[in-house]
């Protein structure tokens, strides 16, 4: 703390507070992010869509559809803000 006031670096801490208005999301984020958003990211390719395997298989990994019945996985576990990381 010493080394902080010696270099000046304080005098932002003399300044007035003041009044912030930051924008709220209207919704949750887990209303606009699920396993297909998370796949087309993961695997940088739009057109990619979540396999549904049932709920044990899909929320233990990430398993998205390249083809018709092609279904692969990185073993990544779905993000926290889709609805199985919400189980867990």
């Amino acid at each position: 703390m010493h080394v902080f006031l010696e270099n000046v670096l304080g005098y932002s801490l003399l300044d007035e507070t003041q009044d912030h208005s930051f924008r709220l999301l209207q919704m949750l984020h887990r209303a606009n992010y699920d396993a297909n958003v998370q796949g087309a990211q993961e695997f940088r390719r739009p057109d990619v869509m979540s396999c549904e395997l049932g709920p044990e298989t899909n929320c233990k990994a990430l398993h998205c559809e390249f083809n018709p019945k092609d279904c692969v996985s990185r073993k990544q576990a779905q993000a926290d803000c889709t609805r199985c990381a919400a189980k867990l």
